[in-house]
């Protein structure tokens, strides 16, 4: 996910909570997974401070997770509006113990152990609403996988509200991969309404053929609409996206992976396709 697609995530969903306040809030609540640079497009919209935390590895739900393993990594929410929050974990064998604590009060515990790996691990924090601040850290045992926070103000079961799932820098087949099945199985863990899926764009500057990108997307499709019942699938938005810096031996014209994708459109009854590419590609 590049930069631009996280702002471009982020200010559709202020632009749609303005639209369509709930319960009086018109600042959405926000589903946060970590990132590694800072400079990156979203890591301003929540205050975040990780000073002796190591850079992000690629597990859990999003692409990068905190791996906290000693008394010395902390990541820490600072002074943001909330009524309720939850700590998004993975829970995998040999995971350690965690903490959080509110407004610098008493450390609260939370395990991270599961015998296989799964990720979209909620912890749930009710708070008075009004202005807090939470510290997460390591206690004991093994590492605890943290993704990061997901903050509500009033708006927690209702209204839009935008949660980064899985994010990567690699091709379509990526998400195929028996590895990454727990990805699509954590996608219970939400109800969306909508999905969005930045694509294409690797394929395109790796030399992957259209074809084979066009049969990729379809098995992930499939995947997500394996999660839910025929009458709960969620709308799923195909964002084509290309950056020239990105891979540097493209074998068709970008149209032909465009025209592939809106295919789909006729093939599968939740499925939009926009070309988000510059111009005369």
């Amino acid at each position: 996910m590049s930069s631009y697609t996280a702002r471009f995530t982020h200010q559709l969903n202020l632009a749609l909570a303005a639209q369509f306040p709930a319960n009086g809030v018109t600042t959405p609540g926000l589903g946060y997974i970590a990132w590694a640079t800072p400079s990156m497009g979203n890591m301003s919209i929540l205050p975040i401070t990780m000073p002796n935390v190591p850079q992000p590895s690629t597990s859990g739900i999003g692409r990068h997770a905190f791996e906290l393993s000693t008394v010395d990594h902390k990541v820490t929410l600072t002074n943001v509006q909330t009524n309720r929050l939850f700590l998004v974990l993975t829970k995998k064998s040999g995971g350690g113990i965690g903490y959080y604590k509110v407004d610098g009060g008493a450390a609260v515990a939370f395990d991270s152990f599961n015998a296989s790996t799964v990720g979209g691990q909620l912890v749930n924090i009710t708070l008075t609403s009004g202005v807090h601040s939470v510290e997460v850290g390591w206690s004991s045992g093994g590492i605890v996988t943290f993704n990061g926070f997901m903050v509500f103000n009033g708006d927690a079961s209702v209204g839009v509200t935008v949660v980064p799932h899985g994010a990567s820098s690699t091709q379509t087949n990526f998400w195929l991969d028996a590895t990454t099945q727990n990805h699509w199985d954590n996608l219970k863990t939400f109800t969306p309404s909508l999905m969005i899926i930045t694509d294409m764009r690797n394929d395109w500057s790796g030399g992957v053929p259209s074809a084979t990108v066009k049969a990729n997307l379809t098995a992930m499709i499939g995947k997500i609409n394996g999660q839910y019942a025929a009458d709960k699938l969620p709308t799923i938005v195909l964002c084509a996206e290309i950056l020239d810096a990105l891979g540097t031996a493209p074998i068709e014209p970008w149209s032909n992976y465009v025209a592939k994708a809106k295919q789909l459109e006729n093939e599968q009854s939740n499925v939009l396709v926009f070309d988000m590419a510059p111009p005369l590609r």
